[in-house]
């Protein structure tokens, strides 16, 4: 299952600070954070050794060992793992998400309702052409008497400009 949020927050002085992240090797760290990712993308982690090691491939297994201890085992699904702290930001982000789409589709219901409303404008009303919709172009053709300017009027016309 992807993620519906193609980021999450990561807070570098937490990461910069924390104990037990400064005392894990580079490769424990980098197996850390692509776990993290996976939870955050997945909304859970395998716990199990093989679904791990195809999750981390490359990595000692004793790395995989020690950094699979920062996630603890689902209640419902005792095969997946979860860090709590990105669990929160994750179910934060969803319930923020929810209400965003919530106040969009009732945004866009208002916005429809003007749109039906505008539309059944009454016949005296004119069009709201911009001013050089063809429609608009062809009426005034229509309406006015097409009259051959002389070469005089245009000469006239230009010399009277300032």
């Amino acid at each position: 299952m992807a993620s519906a949020f193609p980021w999450f927050p990561f807070y570098v002085s937490d990461w910069e600070t924390d104990e037990a992240v400064k005392t894990m090797s580079f490769e424990a760290r980098g197996a850390y954070l692509t776990m993290l990712c996976h939870q955050w993308a997945n909304g859970s982690i395998p716990l199990g050794e093989l679904e791990l090691r195809s999750l981390l491939p490359g990595c000692a297994n004793d790395t995989i060992l020690r950094v699979r201890a920062k996630f603890d085992p689902l209640p419902e699904q005792p095969l997946r793992g979860v860090n709590h702290r990105l669990q929160e930001l994750r179910d934060e982000s969803l319930r923020i998400s929810k209400l965003r789409a919530k106040a969009g589709r009732k945004g866009g219901a208002v916005t429809g309702f003007r749109r039906r409303s505008n539309s059944q404008a009454s016949d005296k009303q004119k069009p709201s052409y911009p001013q050089s919709h063809p429609a608009l172009i062809e009426q005034e053709r229509k309406s006015q008497p097409h009259r051959p300017r002389l070469v005089a009027e245009v000469l006239n016309q230009h010399e009277a400009m300032p």
